[in-house]
């Protein structure tokens, strides 16, 4: 099928870790636009709806670093081929769910196949190119996942409207299938001459802190947040944080190299990627916002998201090239200040509930974000040795996926929190039939979820209306809120950055 030889041999490599990375962004961007339609088909409450994000950005997070290893150790081919079958299995099972559970249960699986599919992208091309030609080809490779990212919520959006929101998984088979056959075919295999040493206790711990902090905040709302199993879970993760990190001082072989958080820089750095990631999740939000509120087809989703995301393809290379003229702090500084207030503006001016309003803040977020991101990412690989950049690298990815995680679980959660707190104290101030209403039950009203439009269908058309304006306005003031919390995430980025020295050099 493929004329694959000794001379072309790398560019197919190229090609394959390509497609695997594009269908990971897919699912990461173009899966947000498709939430409203996936919530009102499979009948989904907020928080429920969050999960099938979180459930695969969790898995993601928590077994990076293990995939890693696997690959380190056994041979990246094999952990990436291994990943992508299971990442592949996972969508299909996701194209053909038939309920919220099997929905979040599937994409957490999706998201093991990619902690192990993902570390290994990289790795797989720098190997297939020789020295000379590395740069050239992570130079396409990063191009390339730049146009994914960018593009995925307006294919998203196309797939939702025109097919079904199965699409967005779907076009995962295709894809994935061609990586494997290029992958089988171009890469050779590595036979593995050390033995895979795994610190089960060391992932355990990071596991529980991982998981049990993410689903403190996400399932806050609903148990009560100072209910005992939300209190107990929450310093039950805080204890296996310590255990994790007494652990991995201890051992020989740990899962993480904490000396390298020994250096100041590098630490400051990695907590700055974890907070600026958490920020970034918003456009999950922003997605829901523009469909449920404004009332845009998944398409015009896409569409008006790309403000956002059309400034990574060309501001990702100009923080680099300004971060290497001028030193790290002048352009993270000015980044994580654009988003900053391109988030504010969106906080303060969403409750127009008009596109026109939301647009230059939109926008200015989207020329910020990438040059922070690029500023931080190669500041952090320069404060290493380079024996140490894989390891770092590794660690870097997995503060990533872990900002994700946690930025996803604190703001859905105090969205969710504030949404039902304002529709709680409207209902409590009507008079019958709308006083019996719990705002649990409309919790999908916006999204038209059966369960919502069941609540309503007894009532009159002028009582639904004014529980549909409320919703909106309930809905609406936690957004805005989730916004000012997320700006207020990047100006303590802002604060960090001003302890970084201008001149990082290696270690």
């Amino acid at each position: 099928m493929f004329n694959v030889n000794d001379k072309n041999r790398k560019w197919w490599t190229l090609l394959a870790m390509s497609s695997a990375l594009a269908i990971v962004f897919i699912d990461q961007t173009a899966l947000a636009v498709a939430l409203p339609s996936i919530q009102r088909d499979l009948n989904l409450g907020n928080t429920l709806l969050q999960w099938v994000m979180n459930g695969y950005l969790l898995a993601l997070s928590t077994l990076m670093l293990l995939g890693g290893k696997v690959g380190d150790s056994l041979g990246h081919k094999r952990a990436f081929l291994f990943g992508v079958t299971v990442f592949i299995s996972a969508s299909i099972l996701c194209a053909i769910a038939q309920s919220g559970t099997w929905l979040v249960v599937t994409r957490v699986i999706q998201g093991m196949g990619a902690a192990f599919m993902l570390p290994s992208t990289s790795t797989l091309v720098i190997n297939a190119f020789p020295e000379q030609e590395r740069g050239k080809a992570m130079g396409i490779y990063v191009a390339l996942a730049a146009i994914f990212l960018t593009l995925g919520p307006l294919l998203g959006g196309a797939l939702t409207e025109w097919f079904s929101w199965r699409a967005v998984f779907w076009i995962n088979f295709p894809i994935a299938l061609t990586s494997i056959i290029l992958a089988s075919t171009a890469i050779p295999t590595w036979q593995h001459t050390e033995k895979l040493i795994i610190d089960y206790l060391g992932l355990l711990f990071s596991i529980g802190f991982i998981s049990g902090f993410v689903l403190c905040f996400m399932e806050g709302p609903n148990w009560g947040w100072t209910s005992p199993t939300t209190i107990i879970l929450f310093f039950l993760s805080i204890f296996a944080l310590i255990a994790f990190i007494l652990l991995e001082r201890r051992l020989q072989h740990p899962l993480v190299e904490m000396k390298l958080f020994s250096n100041p820089i590098f630490s400051i750095m990695i907590t700055i990627m974890i907070i600026i990631q958490a920020v970034g999740i918003v456009f999950i939000f922003w997605a829901i916002f523009i469909q449920n509120v404004l009332q845009y087809s998944p398409l015009q989703a896409g569409l008006l998201l790309l403000p956002a995301m059309l400034p990574i393809i060309f501001m990702a290379p100009i923080g680099g090239y300004l971060r290497d003229k001028y030193g790290p702090t002048l352009p993270m500084f000015t980044g994580c200040f654009l988003v900053m207030l391109g988030l504010s503006w969106i906080g303060l001016f969403s409750h127009y509930q008009l596109y026109s309003w939301l647009f230059p803040g939109l926008l200015v977020y989207g020329l910020g974000m990438p040059v922070m991101l690029s500023g931080t990412m190669a500041t952090v690989m320069n404060t290493v040795t380079d024996k140490q950049r894989g390891t770092a690298a590794a660690i870097l990815n997995c503060a990533r996926q872990f900002g994700n995680s946690i930025g996803l679980a604190v703001l859905a959660s105090l969205l969710g929190s504030l949404n039902k707190w304002q529709l709680t104290i409207f209902l409590k101030k009507t008079q019958a039939p709308l006083s019996h209403i719990n705002a649990n039950q409309i919790d999908g009203l916006l999204a038209k979820s059966a369960l919502a439009m069941q609540t309503v269908q007894h009532l009159s058309v002028q009582s639904v209306e004014v529980l549909k304006t409320a919703a909106l306005k309930a809905y609406t003031f936690a957004f805005s809120m989730a916004m000012y919390m997320a700006a207020l995430f990047a100006l303590i980025c802002l604060l960090l950055i001003l302890k970084i020295p201008n001149a990082v050099k290696n270690a």
